[in-house]
């Protein structure tokens, strides 16, 4: 898309408006953000399972909770 962009802004028999190169190279430059990303997620490896304790994974999560659910006027109730 780049090099796009290179040979659009040299034709010299009719180049195109500011805008439509603008709009290319944000297209380049997200491209390259989300290709950059994925390069990220990919050198993280892969996850290896683990055993989990629920209970203080919920009780974690309701303490995250508690303020938007009081301020709500909700509740959260957890089963054994």
């Amino acid at each position: 898309m780049a090099l796009l962009v290179r040979v659009l802004e040299q034709r010299a028999d009719e180049p195109p408006r500011t805008e439509v190169l603008e709009m290319l190279r944000d297209g380049i430059e997200r491209s390259q953000e989300l290709i950059d990303a994925v390069l990220v997620y990919a050198r993280m490896g892969e996850l290896s399972p683990e055993p989990v304790r629920l209970d203080l994974l919920m009780a974690q999560v309701a303490d995250d909770l508690r303020p938007t659910l009081a301020a709500a006027g909700a509740t959260l109730a957890v089963g054994e």
